[in-house]
């Protein structure tokens, strides 16, 4: 349950890290139920199935139009490069020095698939 946006939006609103978190937990829970039951009845409905079928082909029609975008692309790629630098780190602070070589192999191999990728994108 902490792992939920909504679960982790709440902690943040002021006064309510301060409830209990069984409390919290709840009011998660029947918010999330209450979000499933609703869009059931939607699309139990008729004209809220069709509109759900509007919105889908819409939400769709943006995200193509957003992964098109060639500075789309490089700001995804820059965070997925940025995440693996973090990754890098991270795992060489938990391996310590000993697989240094491991480590250096792993960063190479990376690189030319980093290279590959941007190529393969390009064409």
């Amino acid at each position: 349950l902490c792992a939920l946006p909504i679960y982790q939006g709440l902690q943040q609103v002021t006064g309510l890290n301060q409830l209990p978190t069984q409390m919290i937990d709840k009011l998660v829970a029947e918010t999330t139920q209450a979000a499933y039951q609703g869009l059931t009845a939607a699309l139990e409905d008729p004209i809220g199935a069709q509109l759900m079928g509007r919105l889908m082909q819409h939400l769709a029609i943006a995200i193509e139009a957003q992964i098109r975008d060639p500075q789309n692309i490089q700001r995804v790629q820059y965070l997925l490069s940025e995440q693996l630098e973090e990754l890098k780190i991270s795992y060489v602070r938990r391996s310590g020095q000993e697989n240094l070589e491991d480590v250096l192999e792993l960063t190479r191999r990376t690189k030319a698939a980093e290279a590959f990728s941007k190529s393969a994108i390009q064409k």
